[in-house]
């Protein structure tokens, strides 16, 4: 079973994995390198909310070619935990 992590943490991972720099992330998705580290470090704080951050969001995931439905859905759940800190995630395994 896959440890316990969070969504910025899988998604940095998961970007360095497939080789995408932050650069160029922000290059295709027209997003500062700024907002991209922050959601890499579970920081929101300086990202809008509602639509633009669920399409911010779902933008990152399509650059790095992961679910941006997942990831949606992952920070909406997030946005609605009462204490402000990012919760523990699970990745989803894959089937090799």
């Amino acid at each position: 079973m896959a440890e316990p992590t969070t969504l910025g943490t899988w998604l940095r991972r998961e970007r360095e994995r497939r080789g995408v720099s932050l650069t160029a992330i922000a290059d295709q998705t027209k997003l500062s390198v700024a907002l991209l580290q922050g959601l890499e470090a579970d920081d929101l704080s300086r990202w809008p909310g509602g639509i633009f951050r669920r399409a911010f969001a779902r933008s990152y995931a399509t650059a790095i070619g992961v679910d941006p439905d997942l990831v949606v859905k992952r920070l909406e759940e997030e946005r609605k935990t009462a204490s402000g800190i990012a919760s523990i995630w699970r990745p989803p395994t894959f089937e090799k």
